[in-house]
């Protein structure tokens, strides 16, 4: 049988007991989880090891982790995704994640379709979904979740190579050079408009094109991410 994964949200410590919340403690019970069973803890930061269910409680389970942690360090290079508001985001995090990313920004652009700024709650929940697909996937680091507007996050970028999807682009990913951090702009369905990319390319980002085919915005990181991972994830 598998052993069960479970995201903390407190940093992980070795030879310590900790109290589940009632969310977590709820699937375990209706998995039948007993005591004495072993599960696979991983606080999101890196931080991984296994403990035992030591005491059921009315609502919470207590568990004692093992005297070592196992720590992993972030794939290189890093994947920093700046992708425009979508109605169907949860999706966009749900399967960019098991892709190896750091953190995943939802913009604001002139073309989104959603024009309120999603609210904290939104945002919170695409940050379970996160760390959930982490759990499945077997990713110890789980990826920062934010919203901003697409200029301000372009300006704040500090990756060593930026990139953004333009069809119209003569460049393609096999002109990229290797860089130890990247940032990825993915524009809403239609595209970033041509002032936005003019802004972009201000900024120090790359136009470059995926191909003759287009995607939706929701598929678009998968594919991306997937071809970044096959040219770039050689880096020591």
């Amino acid at each position: 049988m598998r052993t069960p994964r479970v995201f903390l949200k407190t940093e992980l410590k070795a030879n310590s007991i900790i109290e589940l919340d009632q969310n977590i403690s709820d699937h375990l019970k209706v998995t039948n989880k007993k005591i004495g069973q072993q599960l696979h803890l991983f606080d999101g930061r890196g931080n991984s090891t296994f403990g035992n269910i030591i005491e059921k409680k009315k609502k919470t389970f207590l568990i004692k982790t093992n005297k070592n942690l196992n720590f992993s360090q972030k794939l290189k290079p890093i994947f920093n995704l700046g992708i425009s508001e979508i109605k169907n985001f949860d999706n966009v995090v749900k399967q960019s994640t098991p892709l190896g990313i750091n953190s995943i920004n939802c913009l604001s652009s002139e073309r989104s379709k959603i024009r309120k700024k999603p609210s904290q709650s939104k945002i919170e929940r695409w940050k379970k979904i996160a760390a959930s697909s982490c759990e499945q996937c077997g990713m110890d680091w789980v990826p920062e979740i934010y919203s901003n507007e697409l200029m301000s996050w372009a300006h704040n970028s500090n990756d060593s190579l930026k990139i953004v999807l333009n069809p119209r682009a003569t460049k393609s990913i096999k002109d990229l050079k290797k860089a130890e951090s990247l940032s990825i702009a993915i524009g809403p369905e239609g595209g970033f408009t041509d002032n936005e990319i003019e802004k972009l390319e201000k900024e120090g980002f790359i136009s470059i094109n995926c191909g003759d085919m287009i995607f939706r915005t929701d598929t678009m990181p998968i594919v991306i991410l997937s071809m970044l991972n096959f040219s770039m994830r050689d880096i020591s």
